[in-house]
């Protein structure tokens, strides 16, 4: 199964709140037969920075978690992504 939107990313928008609830909501997945989970983190939403999900500190982020997934052992593979909000500048 893959899980295409999910805030397993922690410390963005209502995401996880830590690094250890990331890797308990990784947990989680990998036993209930999620492989493949996509981080989607909040993007372009209004009053905010639009540009946010082309941040290096987001891209920190998915490497260090991709990182402690790996260092834990757990079975789960995880992607970039983001949660787009519509407007009428999306397209």
């Amino acid at each position: 199964m893959i899980d295409i939107h999910c805030h397993i990313l922690p410390y963005s928008d209502d995401g996880a709140e830590s690094l250890e609830e990331s890797l308990m909501m990784a947990r989680a997945a990998a036993s209930s037969g999620v492989k493949t989970v996509v981080m989607t983190p909040h993007c372009n939403l209004p009053d905010t920075d639009a540009n946010n999900y082309f941040s290096s500190d987001l891209a920190k982020r998915y490497i260090r978690l991709h990182d402690e997934i790996q260092k834990a052992g757990i079975p789960l593979r995880v992607l970039p992504g983001a949660e787009v909000f519509f407007t009428h500048e999306v397209p």
